[in-house]
């Protein structure tokens, strides 16, 4: 009785929500569950292509560069284009570039690949979110977010899976099944999606005129906020699981089931969450996710044992849940709808830009200072973007007319 009562309420927590928004998120969980090709890439350059692992490594790099291109430039064009039109063009061309890179055998060939792949697969991500807040009403952004976010979270489990099992058969089919499920979702985007028209969409007029998103001082500084955070963010790329393992004694598959928990977590809690809280004000749940977030981090030294890694995930988990959806949904507020590309390139840009810089400052501060050092770092941290979010940033919270929270007003 108990167990029905709780699935009847999260599938509660789903209903409402137009059929574009669900659209848009099965075209990213089709492209997710694809994406194996970055995840193996270095060690297909090393044991397939034979060459050094800093060489292996500055290809992964150069596809980090061509995406923080790629994010304002699709951002910029999705604008001008149209969401739809810059989604698909990004899916199609990503498919075939994924193919023809499993047919470069010249290094200098595979990192240009690599760069213009980067360039062309994250001009999605900026179209894809102006899309979403396209569909949803302005009440239903943040239940938006967390449907794409949840597209996100079981792709991202499925594609390594799926990927680890092709490896053994033969690195060459990682390509061809990245290129192909791009291809699948470029033709379900073109053959069932339909993008509202700009009259008839969920539009939010935006509350910074029609200046220029660089000229937007409170957004500026959101998004050195959502740098900061992002950074933070990236050190599950890097330092983290280097301290789960010689700190914590975890082998390579005790991390892969924290991380898998962090996946199960945000897709079966980030909705009914989000739902639950929903006339709490998004600044004050981003204040509370924050503070979820650093502490996380903050008391890893004080533990040793698995179960102790495990409490922190979630802890840190819940952060995450609380915040990253409230966020995209305050840029998309923020933007209105003529510049919500440019907006959400410049959002996603910071993101990339976290990417880049998150897991070489971590992995210095890491070696130099030592990991405690690192892990403590975040309280002041979190306690620093939580006063700016307050202070200068606090506009990108509020709408224009009566100062109410921007998704309290319906």
């Amino acid at each position: 009785m108990v167990i029905k009562k709780t699935w009847n309420r999260y599938l509660q927590s789903y209903k409402g929500l137009p059929g574009a928004s669900w659209m848009l998120a099965l075209v990213v969980l089709i492209n997710r569950s694809g994406s194996m090709v970055l995840v193996f890439m270095t060690l297909y350059l090393v044991h397939e292509m034979g060459v050094s692992t800093a060489q292996a490594a500055l290809a992964i790099s150069l596809y980090g560069i061509g995406g923080m291109a790629g994010t304002v430039a699709g951002g910029f064009l999705a604008d001008k284009l149209g969401y739809k039109r810059i989604q698909w063009v990004s899916l199609f061309l990503n498919g075939l570039g994924f193919i023809a890179l499993g047919h470069l055998h010249s290094l200098r060939t595979i990192q240009a690949m690599m760069a213009t792949i980067g360039v062309v697969a994250e001009a999605f991500r900026p179209a894809n979110s102006a899309a979403v807040a396209d569909s949803c009403p302005q009440h239903q952004l943040a239940r938006g977010y967390a449907l794409n976010r949840l597209a996100v979270n079981v792709g991202a489990t499925i594609g390594p899976a799926v990927g680890g099992l092709l490896v053994l058969v033969g690195y060459r089919f990682l390509f061809w099944v990245d290129g192909l499920t791009c291809l699948v979702a470029a033709l379900v985007l073109l053959l069932f999606y339909h993008e509202p028209s700009r009259t008839a969409a969920h539009a939010t007029n935006g509350v910074f005129g029609t200046g220029s998103a660089l000229k937007d001082f409170p957004f500026l500084l959101f998004l050195l906020v959502l740098l900061c955070y992002g950074m933070l963010y990236m050190q599950l790329l890097s330092t983290f699981p280097l301290f789960m393992d010689s700190a914590y004694g975890l082998h390579a598959s005790a991390i892969g089931l924290l991380f898998a928990m962090n996946a199960i977590i945000c897709a079966t809690v980030e909705m009914p969450l989000i739902s639950r809280f929903h006339m709490v004000a998004p600044l004050r749940m981003v204040t509370v996710g924050i503070l979820f977030f650093v502490l996380g981090f903050a008391l890893l030294p004080f533990g040793r044992s698995g179960l102790f890694a495990a409490f922190t995930v979630v802890l840190w988990t819940i952060g995450e849940i609380l915040s990253f959806p409230q966020f995209s949904a305050m840029v998309a507020i923020r933007a209105g709808e003529r510049r919500r590309g440019r907006y959400m390139g410049l959002y996603s840009l910071s993101f990339s830009t976290a990417l880049v810089l998150g897991p070489a400052i971590g992995g210095i501060l890491y070696q130099k200072l030592g990991a405690s050092v690192l892990w403590l770092s975040y309280i002041p941290l979190g306690l620093l973007m939580i006063v700016v979010l307050h202070t200068g940033a606090k506009p990108m919270f509020e709408a224009p007319s009566n100062g109410r929270s921007a998704l309290e007003l319906e």
